[in-house]
């Protein structure tokens, strides 16, 4: 019993009177039995709660976040209340500072770079060392996309050829509603009918400038392979004549240059460069936040900017992971913002502009009985990000500052991510033992990619004090066992979903490089030799299969590949050494 339980049932058992005469109080309700007897008035003294630690006040926010959010999705009754809930408010956003008010963050000061905290991603130090590379591999990446610039042909579209191109702008619109919008459906109820009617006869610069991105990153997702589209660049023209737009469109505060800054990100997220979307997404960041400062907005803008900035959140999170890039500071303000609502949207990604001649807009009066598929699958992903931001390490820190592994933490986590899955909905749902095939919706197979490397994340510092420490107790062999069955899973779901989730290519692509680095490099400890299976080997070799293909898709990506291929290969000829060392001695 701790010393806090110690005094508050001392607190509760003794009355003021036996307190003060120091006699033995037997704590009978209303009144004891020495007052009774005495005929006495028998007060106890109030219960002084001790303050909850910092982790006690985050798992609590967690669960009670997770909760609320997840039962207010996914039932009928519920979205009534939700939606009476996310009315149209004005946040108190001028008041925002980089500080999170009232919100205790699991991080330490230095974030993820932290030196004595081994998150498993590019970026932190402690775990780079580890792995036997250099500290600032992340810093190498950034420089090395840096370093290239995207090129343009210098052709151009002229103005009459914008509907009749032989690129093909309508069949460009289909690829990017089957293949990108559902994503990201964060435009507004008659986008169909704005896109075409800009395609006829644009009028602002920024609905001209977002209809040729939207068509550029369309003939993209045209190809089945990305490598096939980058030699091909049907989306040069498009986006070079975008680009010319662009230094009008950044001298507008609207709605429409704030969506054609967020889907220039995704172009670049599609392309394969994360500095490039990152710098897009930063500014769009910062004119959402200016933009929900204002207390002018009517309701359909202001969804529309909560939309959007819910947008940025998610990609912005995404990139500042595995590397070291400027914030914009939105991410701390995620509590503040309600979630979008579903019945000003409207289910935007079941048809698309070419699918017939005219398109007739959706009555105003007319909103859709449940959300749209692809609305559920963004509100899915906002809450599997929010966890992800509020806590992802399973350690305690020592009185020394060393810290360990912490199974409570691990198993609160666990159950954060168990509660979320349970909420999903039946198209989203996954089975938890076994990889959906690629047959599955990409939406499902994100969300079980995301879902088993949480898992592994969750699990890693167990992998990693047993490295350090090379001793393995029962409660590390727990945690060490579950990350590489994550691993095994994580592997395969990523080798369905990659070719399928265009936006998400390059953050994949990463999280296969430094979580497989981090399997690997337990398989050089004699104390997680048994945890090595035959299903972990398979995983291996499909990580770097997986990486191969990325060679022309960008410098970071051609790093992480052959750091792994030199990796894999070492680990090979390891074993082979200790194999003929161990038949030479029998």
């Amino acid at each position: 019993m701790n010393t806090t339980e110690r005094r508050r049932r001392r607190n509760i058992s003794a009355c003021d009177l036996c307190r003060s005469r120091r006699i033995k109080c037997d704590g009978s309700r209303p009144r004891c039995s020495t007052c009774s007897q005495r005929n006495a008035a028998c007060v106890y003294p109030e219960v002084v709660e001790a303050p909850k630690s910092r982790l006690e006040i985050e798992m609590s926010t967690i669960r009670h976040r997770l909760d609320s959010i997840m039962k207010l999705l996914f039932s009928e009754n519920a979205h009534r209340s939700f939606l009476a809930d996310m009315a149209p408010v004005t946040v108190p956003i001028s008041s925002w500072t980089r500080e999170q008010d009232g919100r205790t963050d699991m991080l330490p000061e230095e974030g993820l770079k932290s030196s004595s905290t081994p998150f498993m991603v590019i970026q932190n130090p402690a775990v780079m060392d580890l792995l036997g590379l250099k500290q600032d591999l992340a810093q190498q990446m950034v420089d090395a996309e840096r370093a290239i610039v995207p090129m343009f042909s210098s052709s151009s579209i002229e103005e009459g050829d914008l509907h009749f191109s032989k690129l093909g702008p309508n069949s460009a619109l289909d690829a990017f509603f089957d293949k990108i919008y559902i994503w990201y459906p964060i435009l507004g109820f008659k986008l169909r009918e704005d896109l075409l009617n800009v395609q006829i006869s644009p009028t602002v610069a920024s609905e001209r400038c977002l209809y040729l991105i939207v068509v550029a990153i369309g003939s993209l997702a045209q190809y089945d392979s990305l490598q096939e589209a980058l030699r091909q660049r049907p989306d040069a023209l498009w986006m070079e004549k975008a680009l010319g737009l662009l230094p009008t469109v950044l001298l507008e505060s609207s709605v429409k240059a704030l969506q054609c800054l967020i889907f220039l990100s995704i172009y670049y997220l599609c392309l394969v460069k994360p500095c490039q979307a990152h710098d897009y997404i930063l500014i769009a960041s910062i004119r959402a936040q200016d933009l929900l400062k204002r207390g002018n907005l009517d309701a359909e803008t202001q969804e529309l900017v909560r939309r959007a900035f819910w947008a940025n959140f998610l990609i912005e999170s995404e990139l500042s992971i595995q590397l070291d890039l400027a914030s914009s500071g939105l991410l701390v303000h995620e509590s503040e913002i309600p979630l979008p609502s579903w019945s000003q949207i409207g289910d935007e990604g079941t048809s698309s502009p070419s699918d017939s001649t005219e398109v007739s807009p959706a009555p105003s009066s007319s909103t859709p009985e449940f959300p749209s598929r692809h609305f559920t699958y963004l509100l899915a992903e906002i809450s599997m990000r929010r966890m992800l931001q509020r806590c992802t390490i399973s350690t305690r820190k020592l009185p020394c500052g060393k810290r360990i592994f912490a199974p409570a933490i691990a198993a609160e986590l666990e159950l954060q991510l168990e509660q979320w899955h349970s909420y999903l909905p039946e198209f989203l749902s996954f089975g938890l033992d076994y990889v959906a095939d690629c047959t599955s919706t990409p939406q499902l197979l994100f969300l079980q990619t995301q879902y088993h490397a949480y898992r592994a994340t969750i699990s890693w510092p167990a992998v990693y004090q047993v490295i350090e420490e090379g001793q393995l107790d029962d409660m590390l062999r727990l945690g060490c066992l579950g990350f590489y069955r994550s691993y095994s899973l994580f592997i395969l779901s990523a080798a369905s979903c990659i070719p399928q989730c265009p936006p998400n290519t390059w953050t994949l692509y990463a999280s296969v490089f430094i979580i497989t680095m981090a399997a690997l490099r337990g398989t050089e400890s004699l104390s997680l030799s048994s945890f090595i299976s035959l299903e972990v080997l398979k995983s291996f070799d499909i990580a770097c299969q997986l990486l191969e293909q990325t060679g022309e898709l960008g410098p970071s990506l051609q790093m992480m590949q052959g750091i792994l291929t030199e990796a894999l290969a070492n680990m090979w000829r390891n074993w082979h050494a200790l194999t003929r060392r161990m038949l030479e001695q029998q």
